[in-house]
């Protein structure tokens, strides 16, 4: 008996063993399980490491707008190096930062250094360094609003480098700022033709818009597109000179699709400006059909098909597009582009970020990464404070660029609610473009809100003397008045408003606060108010939606009082 427990127990342990040995088999294999899919999960969910373009970490900290700490890592950079580059760059951000004082300072020393330099060592050692470091100086001189220096500057440099493309360019703007549109056109005229690119001749078509020769910036806009039309800049400066003059450009790409019913170029640039409307995205699809059926194809059309079928909503095909762009040109930066795009669509914004960045770092000379879509994606981020830099450097690239200073104005204005640099903008389009009065009523708007009313009137007024058309002007004249209690003159505005534009539903809303604060007419208060209400649609923004509904029903709910005690208080107008 004794030897038969004996040998169960061994038994027993055997078994026990056996059992502990498959469990612990059991758990290792778990383990292993599990941490082989956290660390799969941990792959395929990282974040993605972010890309930089920074050349330095001064420059870095450019980009992360730490502006102080980026002077003082330029100064500890430059100490290193002979030629006075880093300087340059610390001329630059006090320059970004408004203090132009300071800014002009350091330009003055950078020049000296550089002269004492070529001095020394002769021009021929410096050619690349010193022509950028030139076109440099110019540049910021002119931003700094310092035009007559940036034309003193300016003229010395082009007898030194007479066919530089870069400092001809900054030199065309200097110009315009001093009213020498003679000089500047002599400048188009000038421009070296040797080796002439398409990306050049886009720049000259730019310039001469501004000139306003826009049929010889179409025509060299044609060369352009015959010269490479997978030229992603010819349909960006095309969109530029439409925002300039939307009637003109409309019409006469019509007219030259009419006119030359075999050329696919017209049929191309009439889809692009198609596809800048939501009212028209349709006729764009159509001439897209058009040119399928034709077996048409290259770079810029496939843009402006994605966009378009993203925008009716056919996200997989755009999508597909998107896609194959970036397989055909992945090791270029037009593959990176269009990745950034896709990705953007698709609301991954910190892959569409790297991916723009990657597109930097393979092109650095194509501006619109910076001025268009870094800062559609830093929008969407909530980045947008950060996109200051961003929009200078791509003005440094396009210094002739209309449009991107206006983009900066309203960035001054609308987000970061800088009133100063915001005006400083304003003036200084104005100065290239004297007959925009869209500039003139914007600076108004500023002017009004840091209460300086009587130059918002005086600014208001020259905008209508330039374009009597335009019932924005007349519609901010009559809330001026009507919160300043100049009651004939409001009404008197308002009522030029709704004649030049009986559809302004923002015009309608005043007019309904007029009548119900000033002449106590509830009835008639409610028609314009009714009327504005009734007439919002997809171009009117969530506020102003707010705003003309609580009006209205403010109103809405004293009908039949006539004896209302609502004050301007009650209510909100639009400027």
């Amino acid at each position: 008996m004794q030897k038969e427990n004996n040998h169960k127990g061994k038994k027993d342990i055997n078994t026990n063993s056996k059992q502990w040995m498959n469990s612990f088999i059991y758990i290792i294999v778990y383990i292993s399980i599990a941490l082989a899919i956290a660390v799969c999960t941990k792959f395929i969910m990282k974040e993605e490491e972010p890309v930089s373009i920074a050349n330095n970490s001064a420059e870095a900290l450019v980009y992360e707008k730490k502006y102080d700490n980026a002077i003082a890592e330029y100064t500890i950079l430059q100490e290193k190096e002979q030629w006075p580059s880093y300087e340059m760059e610390i001329a630059k951000i006090y320059s970004i930062q408004g203090d132009f004082i300071k800014s002009n300072d350091v330009l003055q020393s950078v020049y000296e250094k550089r002269n004492k330099i070529i001095d020394a060592d002769g021009k021929e050692k410096h050619i690349e360094e010193d022509k950028k470091l030139l076109n440099d100086i110019l540049f910021t001189s002119m931003i700094n609003g310092d035009s007559e220096k940036a034309l003193e500057y300016g003229e010395v440099f082009l007898e030194e480098y007479p066919d530089d493309k870069n400092i001809m360019n900054t030199m065309f703007m200097v110009y315009m700022l001093n009213n020498k549109v003679n000089n500047a056109k002599m400048i188009l005229s000038t421009y070296p033709i040797n080796e002439i690119t398409s990306s050049d001749l886009t720049k000259l078509a730019d310039m001469n818009a501004l000139t306003n020769n826009y049929e010889k910036s179409l025509e060299l806009l044609k060369e352009a597109w015959n010269m490479d039309n997978d030229n992603l800049e010819i349909l960006n400066v095309l969109e530029q000179i439409y925002s300039n003059n939307k009637e003109y450009i409309l019409t006469e790409v019509k007219k030259l699709s009419e006119e030359n019913k075999d050329e696919t170029i017209y049929k191309v640039w009439l889809a692009k400006l198609y596809s800048l409307d939501s009212k028209t995205l349709n006729e764009a699809d159509k001439l897209i059909s058009e040119l399928e059926e034709k077996n048409i194809e290259n770079l810029n059309i496939s843009f402006i098909k994605a966009d378009v079928y993203n925008e009716l909503g056919k996200t997989k095909e755009s999508k597909s597009i998107l896609n194959g762009i970036y397989e055909e040109y992945k090791e270029s930066y037009v593959g990176s582009y269009a990745k950034a795009i896709n990705e953007y669509n698709l609301s991954e914004y910190e892959s569409a970020l790297n991916s723009c960045k990657e597109s930097i770092l393979l092109n650095r000379d194509y501006a619109a990464n910076y001025s268009v879509m870094l800062p559609k994606i830093m929008d969407a981020l909530k980045q947008n404070e950060l996109e200051e830099p961003y929009l200078r450097i791509a003005l440094e690239k396009e210094p002739y660029n209309y449009g991107l200073i206006l983009k900066m104005a309203d960035y001054y204005s609308s987000v970061l609610k800088d009133s100063n640099k915001a005006l400083y903008y304003y003036e200084f389009a104005s100065k290239i473009n004297p007959k925009d009065a869209d500039i003139l009523y914007d600076m108004a708007i500023i002017k009004v809100n840091t209460q300086r009313i009587d130059e918002a009137v005086e600014l208001l007024n020259k905008a209508i003397k330039i374009d009597s058309t335009k019932s924005q002007y007349y519609r901010a004249l009559g809330s001026i008045y009507l919160t300043e209690e100049k009651n004939d003159s409001a009404i008197k505005a308002i009522r030029e408003g709704y004649a030049k534009d009986k559809d302004d539903v923002l015009n309608l809303n005043n007019a309904g606060c007029y009548y119900i604060i000033v002449e106590k007419n509830v009835s008639r208060a409610l028609t314009n108010l009714k009327a504005a209400y009734d007439g919002m649609d997809e171009n009117t923004t969530d506020e102003q939606r707010k705003i003309i509904t609580d009006n209205y029903n403010r109103v809405k709910a004293i009908e039949g009082n006539s004896n209302s005690a609502l004050t301007l208080t009650d209510f909100k107008l639009f400027y």
